[in-house]
């Protein structure tokens, strides 16, 4: 995906493949701590059902390791050369919670935590966006008042529409780095590759971008047409929905006199309204529409919206899957008496040597957030 760069490891026994790993190559920030650093996603791992409880799927974790680890040591032995560009300061994972304490105690990976706000969305409002048939899906009159929202000013129109790659590329990418990469540890950078060939066919179908058409706007990218945000959401179970993607140019809501609250709840309205008109044919759309949703969003996007007062309830949950190993060979003279690697300056690294992002997180509190759309 990422540069085309990935490994993977596989068992042969007798010439078929019973157990497989990947690991993804890709470029993480560190938020305000530091630099991006080059990381290994570990993925796809998976074991033949006839030969599980053997120990392959460690086997070849712990292979994925020592590779990742040798790469490191072979940039920091040549760090002024081109000699290896697959060198990983880290790699992580993530797991579920029957699971995190297996890879701690075998691998050395240590969690973090992320933490998503549940609402829970009010009858109306999901019936709101069903009845909704304009394509353009701009939040409706009612929607607005009882959002309490500010209306743009004179000259300025709010369309959504689905994102066109690789025309918004540009647009997105720019906003995504002010948006998520500099203010989360763990973010994926999205260089144009990234955005045109992975996130494109990740989520293409479902990604709808928020623009202003203004008098002014000298935008050259679908006319005059500016992305203020975008938004991308998958069902998770019947009653559960998550944000999969989402980011918002704060700077142009400020020029624009567009509350993101605002920008928030018209593109939850589009999106729940595609939904509810793809699956149209479905027979428990009419059962949807009587009771409560949910949609998960990180907790830092709700901290953004300056009202929610379209919801019924609002609680929070942690996330403490994701994983990280730092992949620095650590010598005797790093480690305390307890054997655990000293936190001195964990957070920036020299270039090419390991980076401690639970230490970013946990100690620094710099929060946490790989969105949906990301994961491997």
């Amino acid at each position: 995906h990422h540069r085309h760069h990935h490994h993977r490891h596989n068992v042969p026994v007798d010439a078929k493949i019973v157990a497989s790993t990947r690991i993804f190559s890709r470029k993480i920030s560190l938020g305000n701590a530091g630099k991006a650093v080059e990381a290994g996603g570990i993925g796809e791992v998976c074991t033949h059902g006839s030969h599980r409880k053997k120990g392959l799927a460690k086997q070849l974790l712990m292979n994925a390791i020592a590779l990742m680890q040798h790469q490191q040591h072979q940039h920091q032995q040549h760090e002024n050369s081109n000699s290896n560009s697959n060198y990983k300061s880290c790699s992580l994972l993530h797991a579920a919670p029957a699971l995190m304490n297996v890879y701690e105690r075998s691998a050395g990976y240590r969690g973090v935590d992320s933490y998503w706000k549940v609402i829970a969305f009010a009858r109306e409002t999901i019936a709101a966006a069903a009845a909704s048939t304009t394509a353009a899906a701009t939040a409706t009159a009612t929607a607005i008042a009882k959002f309490q929202s500010v209306v743009p000013e004179e000259g300025h129109d709010l369309t959504t529409r689905l994102a066109s790659f690789p025309k918004d590329t540009s647009q997105l990418q720019k906003i995504h780095k002010e948006y998520s990469e500099d203010r989360f540890a763990g973010c994926i950078i999205r260089s144009i590759d990234y955005w045109n060939e992975y996130i494109c066919k990740e989520i293409g179908d479902s990604l709808f971008v928020l623009c202003t058409r203004t008098r002014t706007c000298t935008c050259t990218t679908h006319g005059s047409d500016k992305i203020v945000a975008w938004m991308s959401i998958r069902k998770r179970s019947n009653k559960r929905f998550q944000l999969r993607d989402f980011g918002c140019c704060r700077d142009t809501c400020a020029q624009e006199n567009i509350l993101m609250s605002t920008v928030f709840y018209t593109l939850v309205q589009q999106s729940f309204k595609t939904y509810l008109l793809s699956s149209s044919d479905d027979d428990d759309d009419d059962d949807e529409l009587e009771r409560d949703l949910e949609l998960a969003i990180p907790s830092m996007v709700y901290q953004d919206l300056e009202s929610v007062d379209w919801a019924e309830s609002v609680s929070e949950e942690c996330d403490g899957g994701w994983m990280y190993k730092n992949l620095d060979i650590v010598s005797d003279c790093d480690c305390d008496d307890d054997g655990k690697i000293n936190q001195n300056d964990k957070s920036e690294s020299a270039e090419g040597a390991g980076v401690d992002i639970p230490y970013i997180v946990n100690e620094m509190k710099v929060p946490h957030l790989i969105w949906p759309a990301d994961s491997f």
